[in-house]
């Protein structure tokens, strides 16, 4: 084939896939999340639970007669196969001792369709003990004290009143906290809108990147708000999905034991070394994490990370459920340009500042292109040029960046971590 030659590329979008062309001479890399071999999965989720890090296994720790347990499980904006995993859990309990609390932490409430996206078959029948956390309502939370970086940590009520706790959750990257997944689950899930806007606003300090724990400030303070649970029994179960959302490992027991174990078990999913940097980026958001705009951020961070400093990323997001939490728009639109957010931040955080500021810091780095069923006025408001047809955003890319651009296509960009070598 002559290097003149154009490569057709699947792309998804939404529940479509949209076919895009490349001349040969370009085309560095398609990269995806790291191929899994085929495992059972209840084999592999019930081995983590009868051998689970630093706990007793997880039918003790459900059977102690006259105790209920509150299972936290996520919301709809992550890939979370909750419903059907949570049949094997209630293999070992008692419907009577069970309740759930959907982890919304600073989303909204999930749609009657996402709740039993959520549940699956066991939405109805546990429907009168199922709870939806609202960050904003503070009668439902308790004020636990402060961490060491001033951060006010107020969780639900609910955490404080179960008996035991469970945590079921997905470990991948992510562009803040390092990773999803365990302490995530609690804060910022089942935290105050103060705690997780002074937790998030840590995200622009240095230290902050997907991968990072120790060092990470956001993650280090999020570690010290949970402790201030002290002795409360929680059991986690943390799931590694494929690229299939299939699971291709588990861990359980004590919360923070088993998250650690699992991120190293994602890193085999998700870390994809790459030899250099190229000066056209594609990255992707696969459904669900292209739900809305304010999703598309963990797509932006790890293209980042494979684009060269002034070159282009594409960002490709369907967006059905348009802006989601708008925020930091309306932040960016009183102040202005990358620099005038970046010196507000500076001197005043407030909730989404975080994602205004890193997407400051990246206007600064690059230039975004955007192909998403958005407004374009407000695509254009942060930052970015938008874009109805990808093929239209690849070719221009390929005019400013010139005839001997390389392109890298990330096919998974909200969970690929390319890292150079």
């Amino acid at each position: 084939m002559a290097d003149d030659e154009l490569l057709a590329i699947d792309v998804p979008y939404g529940q479509d896939c949209l076919v895009v062309h490349v001349p040969k001479r370009n085309l560095v890399r398609v990269v995806g999340p790291n191929p899994a071999p085929i495992k059972d999965e209840l084999a592999t989720l019930h081995a983590a639970l009868t051998h689970p890090i630093g706990s007793e296994s997880f039918a003790h720790f459900v059977s102690h007669p006259g105790e209920e347990t509150l299972v936290i499980v996520n919301d709809a904006t992550r890939p979370t196969p909750t419903a059907r995993v949570l049949p094997a859990l209630l293999e070992s309990s008692n419907d009577a001792d069970l309740y759930f609390a959907v982890a919304t932490g600073a989303h909204g409430p999930p749609t009657a369709k996402e709740m039993l996206t959520i549940l699956g078959d066991l939405h109805e029948r546990f429907a009168p003990r199922t709870f939806v956390h609202n960050c904003h309502n503070l009668t439902e939370m308790v004020n636990l004290g402060r961490t060491s970086r001033g951060t006010t940590i107020s969780l639900n009520r609910l955490l404080l009143d179960a008996d035991r706790i469970v945590v079921l959750g997905s470990v991948e990257p992510h562009y803040f906290a390092g990773y999803t997944g365990g302490r995530k689950s609690l804060i910022p899930g089942m935290a105050a809108f103060e705690t997780i806007e002074q937790n998030h606003s840590l995200a622009l300090l240095p230290g902050v990147m997907p991968l990072a724990l120790e060092g990470n400030p956001v993650h280090e303070d999020i570690v010290e708000g949970v402790a201030m649970l002290k002795d409360r029994p929680i059991f986690a179960i943390n799931l590694v999905l494929d690229h299939e959302e299939k699971v291709y490992a588990a861990t359980a027991g004590e919360l923070g034991a088993s998250f650690m174990a699992a991120t190293q078990r994602a890193n085999d999913i998700y870390v994809v070394p790459i030899r250099r940097r190229a000066d056209i980026v594609v990255s992707i958001a696969r459904a669900p994490l292209d739900r809305d705009l304010y999703q598309l951020q963990k797509t932006l961070e790890h293209g980042l990370l494979a684009v060269k400093d002034g070159g282009v990323l594409i960002l490709v997001s369907q967006c059905p459920n348009g802006v989601g939490e708008h925020s930091y728009i309306e932040l960016i639109r009183e102040l202005g340009g990358p620099e005038q957010v970046l010196k507000r931040i500076r001197q005043r955080p407030t909730f989404g500042c975080h994602k205004a500021g890193r997407l400051a810091q990246a206007a600064f780095r690059v230039r975004i292109f955007a192909v998403t069923d958005v407004d374009p006025h407000v695509i254009r408001d942060i930052f970015m040029e938008p874009y109805s047809f990808l093929q239209q955003a690849i070719d221009n890319a390929l005019r400013l960046a010139g005839p001997d651009a390389k392109v890298l296509f990330l096919m998974d960009g909200s969970v690929t971590v390319p890292t150079l070598q």
